[in-house]
């Protein structure tokens, strides 16, 4: 399994939808979206990365993990953040 692969979970989901669900498990209520402008400036200044990842993001699947039979221990997005910040 040498090679490339894309570090994403197998069922691809929106800025939207991650924060909804992350906001879930921390336990957090409502909170308004960032204003784009804030996004391109926190993206440049601090995380030297593409705004429009924030922004638009990728829908990217990792088909070649896929393809070589790697089993997800935690293929729903919830499921993974629960156990990623170690609740039950």
């Amino acid at each position: 399994m040498n090679g490339i692969y894309n570090a994403t979970g197998p069922h691809p989901v929106t800025n939207k939808e991650f924060m909804t669900a992350l906001r879930k498990v921390l336990n957090k209520g409502w909170a308004p979206p960032a204003p784009a402008p804030l996004v391109w400036l926190g993206a440049y200044l601090f995380m030297r990365t593409e705004p429009s990842l924030a922004l638009t993001g990728r829908n990217c699947v990792p088909k070649r993990l896929a393809d070589h039979g790697f089993r997800f221990r935690h293929p729903d997005l919830e499921a993974a953040l629960y156990d990623l910040l170690g609740k039950p």
